[in-house]
């Protein structure tokens, strides 16, 4: 029932649109070209264009002056969290500081993810 009303609604305004031809069409583009020809509307758009390009400049300067300091916090802290899980896999270390209970001695058996215990790994 949807697409018989549909297809109505295209016939009725096919017919319609052919029988006023393409004056409505022309007075529509002629008022949008007068409306973005119209000088307070070209200084406002400029405006706005200026300034979304200094918001722009400005945070790209914003972002390139603090990106070498979250660059050197990420690597202080995957630094210590490797050096971590080094200490916790060998043994060396009873720091619980990253929460993660990691076994010690020969990690080769065991199984992570989804795998059971006794599964072959997908290369075997």
């Amino acid at each position: 029932m949807k697409k018989v009303i549909l297809f109505i609604g295209l016939a009725v305004g096919f017919v319609l649109g052919s029988k006023m031809g393409r004056e409505p069409y022309e007075k529509i583009e002629s008022a949008v070209r007068g409306v973005a020809e119209d000088p307070t509307v070209r200084a406002k758009a400029d405006e706005a264009k200026q300034k979304a390009t200094q918001l722009a400049q400005d945070a790209a300067a914003t972002a390139k002056e603090k990106a070498p300091g979250v660059a050197d916090q990420v690597k202080a802290t995957v630094a210590q969290g490797t050096s971590a899980v080094k200490d916790k896999v060998s043994g060396g270390s009873s720091d619980t500081s990253t929460g993660a209970d990691l076994p010690t001695g020969d990690v080769d058996g065991v199984a992570g993810g989804d795998a059971q215990v006794g599964d072959k790994p997908l290369g075997a």
